[in-house]
């Protein structure tokens, strides 16, 4: 049987234990996309796993849990190197389109 691929979600943006507007929709995305055995998930967030609804406490989804930066340049600045980083780590599934940039 073929592994699965894996497929990268980025929520570093938003602060820890707060439900914003962007946080409610991913995390209702998140829900339905983790049910379907097509792919793996990893949710990297400033969250703690056991912080996350029950809905996504699911073994199709690992959290990996990065402090929040405040300062939205150096937020910025460390997910362009720590996403790359966890795309070569983990073998995430990358755009083809974007992969040229």
């Amino acid at each position: 049987m073929t592994e699965r691929g894996l497929i990268l979600v980025n929520h570093l943006l938003e602060p820890p234990g707060r439900v914003t507007g962007i946080t409610r929709f991913l995390f209702a995305l998140l829900n339905e996309l983790i049910r379907r055995p097509l792919l793996r998930y990893a949710l990297v967030t400033t969250w703690k796993a056991h912080e996350l609804p029950i809905a996504l406490q699911h073994e199709n989804l690992s959290v990996i849990t990065l402090p929040y930066r405040r300062s939205y340049p150096l937020n910025i600045a460390a997910q362009m190197t720590q996403i790359r980083r966890l795309m070569r780590e983990l073998g995430a599934a990358q755009d083809k389109d974007h992969s040229r940039r």
